[in-house]
């Protein structure tokens, strides 16, 4: 199917329910085929930003939120190039809020949310790269993934969905029970410095197709897992899916939800101010 168009769509559909997001391949000399992110600043690539992901994954999509952790103090001082290609992770990433927000449950509260809103399972992806150096000083990149470690969410509880291929690093991550653990796991592996993560959570759903009439999505739909208001009350009021204006009617109700505990596209959009940084390199995919 067509990813640029898909993407394209979704945040025309999120900015009519009120989130201004910009769509950025990850390959961007192949976008039909490449994974999209819908960003919340105009600048590229914007490592430190939370973003909305379209991953293909195994024939299928993925949709949700997509966090990443670049390289560490460590590695910037042995290679200076990570600095100025944007790559060391500092306390303006949305990481450490994230890993924060894992830890005292507030992801774990909006996968239910997701899971309720949109009839599907909540899942967690992480996938690891490593800091590769070549043989002329400055000379960096990251590499292939070296693993891609999958879970189902439940509650806060994680059970093992799939994990590829299976290396000291991918167990140490994978064997765990839940999203806390999960974080705790993130912050304490050997060697981090050198890694760098992307953590997805959303949902898997079938892949729409291409039909000789036109595209078969129907992106509200697929804009059910990164849109929704937050509040289970409010969800069964309005119905299975989200529905625009969702968050003003709510407060029209009264609703006194807490802003933040769900996958909320508006939330993402506020957490940092646009900051310039570098692309980040195609040998990363």
């Amino acid at each position: 199917m067509d990813m640029q168009a898909l993407a394209n769509e979704l945040a025309k559909e999120l900015g009519e329910r009120g989130a201004k997001l910009y769509p950025r391949p990850y390959r961007r000399y192949s976008p039909q085929e490449s994974e999209w992110w819908l960003k919340p600043t105009t600048e590229n690539p914007g490592y430190r930003y939370g973003k909305i992901a379209l991953l293909p994954v195994d024939g299928r999509l993925l949709v949700g939120l997509c966090v990443e952790k670049g390289f560490g103090a460590t590695v910037a001082q042995v290679e200076p190039a990570v600095v100025s290609r944007g790559w060391l992770v500092d306390r303006s990433w949305l990481w450490y809020t994230a890993l924060s927000d894992i830890c005292q449950g507030r992801l774990a509260t909006a996968a239910q949310e997701v899971r309720f809103r949109s009839g599907l399972a909540t899942v967690a992806l992480v996938r690891t790269y490593r800091l590769v150096t070549g043989d002329t000083p400055g000379t960096v990149a990251v590499s292939p993934p070296l693993a891609e470690l999958r879970w189902v969410l439940d509650n806060g509880s994680l059970a093992q969905m799939e994990l590829r291929p299976e290396t000291e690093l991918s167990n140490h991550l994978h064997a765990t029970s839940s999203l806390a653990v999960l974080a705790d796991r993130l912050k304490t592996i050997p060697d981090a410095d050198w890694l760098w993560f992307d953590v997805y959570m959303g949902v898997i759903m079938d892949m729409p197709l291409e039909t000789p009439d036109g595209p078969s999505w129907d992106v509200g739909h697929v804009a059910t897992p990164v849109s929704s208001h937050g509040c289970p009350r409010c969800a069964r009021e309005t119905g299975a899916g989200p529905q625009r204006g969702a968050a003003s009617g709510a407060a029209s109700r009264g609703c006194d939800w807490p802003s933040g505990q769900a996958v909320d596209v508006a939330s993402i959009s506020s957490r940092h101010s646009p900051q310039s940084l570098p692309d980040r390199p195609a040998s990363a995919a």
